[in-house]
């Protein structure tokens, strides 16, 4: 119903929305330190990234900090994937404002360096 109530020129706006919006959250992501798009290819709605990290429970415990502050980052990629263990599945939709997107990188950010910190210390505690 959604679909057919946005129409053509609805749907192919949505879809210029959602290719700028995941561009931009893709570069914004990606800028953080430590961060790597693990492909080049061009991306609609998902991507994935590489955190930097060394294994799927870091990246579990980046999740779980992140949602601490109500902001779900994505899904471990480790999870079923194992040779993507430092991985990060992030989806965008027409939802998502650059504000939002930016809210993500700054959490993902923060989320990120205490990890690494907790790492150095000699403990992985959320």
């Amino acid at each position: 119903v959604y679909l057919s109530w946005l129409g053509r020129q609805g749907l192919i706006e949505m879809g210029e929305l959602l290719l700028a919006r995941t561009a931009y959250a893709r570069d914004t992501l990606v800028a953080l330190d430590g961060v790597a798009a693990l492909h080049d290819q061009p991306v609609v709605r998902e991507f994935a990234l590489s955190l930097g990290l060394p294994d799927t429970a870091s990246v579990r415990r980046v999740i779980a900090r992140c949602a601490t502050e109500h902001v779900e980052p994505g899904y471990a990629l480790g999870l079923n994937y194992p040779e993507y263990g430092d991985g990060l599945l992030v989806a965008i939709t027409e939802q998502r404002s650059r504000q939002d997107i930016d809210r993500l990188a700054d959490v993902l950010g923060r989320a990120l360096a205490a990890e690494r910190a907790a790492a150095a210390a000699g403990g992985a505690s959320t």
